[in-house]
């Protein structure tokens, strides 16, 4: 959230039935935290949450008036990013004025990040006809043919790209089951980036030095601190703990009783320097202060755990309600505070697992969606992802194929097949994938041994015989 909208302080009005704005999992836990006195700042420390979906959140609530904010205004809105300017190449000699330059660069250069519908500059609710409209109205400025006959330069490759994407955009709105398929993407690879991004790593919880235990003490355990001090205190003098009173030592009134008798009373002068002064055992002391101080970590320890065990129980009860991205943030938050009950770290992990397997089955499902779609580097990406939250071969296989199939990254790529083939050794297919990397990189002596091991694997597969034998014949 920018500086400006962290300020504020949205305020629930008062008397609304909630049961009737059918909240999402995410707003309804963001509107519990809200007590009229938090900022939105104070709102997202207390859920765990990504600022994006606190905003998002609040924005929604806003809108549905389940809230409002000092003097009904709005969430600052998200500062305007300027254009970028034109690159080098706007300088060819084309026969295109400065401002379509630079809207062709810009619009080329934001492909990536756009979805259809931004893309388009259509509501995710627009009906067919809006979306055919506007279509047309772009085409208008984008299609090749319109400059005709022009000298177009290095904008001509850009302009085709930026074509087929838009025509793709109307292609798959205007059709209601691609429509559909398209948002069960969007809705999945929007959970899955909130999920990573609560998931992300713990936050900073380094505390101050521990003072002396008294009846209020805090319940931050010594343990906790005494790592995360270490740097800050190295070179200076480790404070003491005030001393419990405690009576003189038995041993030590005899001595000053005998001092008594014998006239005299504090030692003084010579006599100093030659009686050297007792010093008193600090045995009783020190163990009294160790007791202490073993009680006040005992205690601060449960309290820690305690609090931790609650965090867990909540994030177990999102995840039952089919809410990924809250038990995320409890489990954060949980995690945050430092269990030191070896069971309780031992939960934490295994429920960071079974999130992490949570996420590889979206990556799985977005990866297999952005392969039919064609976009086979972003399918790499989504399959390689799936495959370190749940390490797997066929998802590192499939990594490797597509970053193959769209002239990526080589080495990249037989990294990724050579894990498959580490858990999946006995698979023919993900040999075959390897051989046939190796074969784009140029590699033909490895190339050649995964092909024959492949088809030692597979003596039948025809496909993987034909290869090995143009490989043996210098064909391939």
């Amino acid at each position: 959230m920018d500086s400006g909208s962290s300020k504020r302080v949205p305020q629930p009005v008062v008397g609304l039935d909630l049961r009737s704005l059918h909240l999402g999992p995410e707003e309804a836990f963001v509107f519990s935290r809200i007590d009229g006195t938090s900022t939105d700042a104070d709102i997202q420390a207390a859920t765990g949450l990504p600022s994006t979906v606190v905003a998002s959140s609040l924005e929604r609530l806003l809108a549905l008036g389940a809230i409002r904010f000092d003097g009904n205004s709005q969430p600052a809105p998200e500062p305007f990013e300027p254009a970028r300017p034109p690159t080098s190449d706007a300088q060819d000699g084309t026969d295109l004025d400065a401002a379509r330059r630079e809207l062709i660069v810009k619009t080329h250069s934001q492909l990536a990040e756009l979805d259809h519908y931004a893309l388009l500059g259509v509501d995710p609710t627009a009906d067919r006809k809006a979306i055919k409209a506007t279509y047309y109205k772009v085409a208008s400025v984008f299609h090749p043919d319109r400059y005709y006959g022009k000298n177009l330069g290095s904008y001509k490759a850009k302009l085709e790209t930026i074509f087929e994407r838009f025509t793709q955009a109307e292609r798959v709105l205007s059709d209601p089951k691609a429509r559909a398929d398209y948002d069960s993407y969007l809705a999945r690879q929007r959970r899955t980036r909130d999920l990573e991004q609560a998931l992300g790593a713990p936050k900073d919880t380094t505390a101050p030095p521990v003072a002396p235990p008294s009846e209020h003490a805090s319940a931050q355990p010594v343990s906790a601190q005494s790592s995360s001090l270490a740097p800050a205190l190295a070179g200076r003098a480790t404070p003491q703990p005030v001393q419990p009173f405690s009576s003189p030592p038995s041993e030590q009134r005899k001595r000053a009783l005998a001092r008594k008798l014998l006239g005299g009373g504090s030692p003084s002068g010579s006599r100093s320097q030659q009686m050297p002064a007792v010093q008193p055992s600090d045995g009783p002391s020190r163990s009294g202060h160790d007791e202490l101080r073993r009680l006040y970590e005992q205690r601060s320890h449960a309290s820690r755990d305690a609090k931790v065990e609650e965090r867990l129980s909540a994030a177990g009860a999102a995840l039952q309600d089919k809410q990924p991205v809250v038990a995320a943030a409890e489990l954060r938050a949980a995690e945050s505070l430092g269990a030191t009950d070896p069971q309780l770290i031992a939960r934490i992990e295994s429920f960071r697992r079974r999130l992490a397997e949570e996420m590889a089955d979206s990556y799985l499902e977005q990866a297999r969606y952005e392969e039919r779609a064609g976009r086979l580097t972003d399918a790499a990406v989504s399959y390689q992802k799936a495959a370190e939250g749940r390490p797997s071969a066929p998802p590192y296989c499939a990594a490797a194929r597509c970053l193959l199939e769209s002239g990526g990254d080589l080495r990249r790529a037989a990294d990724l097949a050579r894990k498959a083939v580490g858990l999946a050794p006995e698979d023919a297919q993900i040999r075959f994938v390897l051989a046939r990397v190796f074969m784009a990189a140029g590699m033909r002596t490895s190339a050649l041994n995964a092909l024959e091991q492949a088809s030692g694997l597979a003596p039948d597969d025809t496909n993987i015989r034909n290869w090995l034998r143009r490989l043996r014949r210098g064909d391939a």
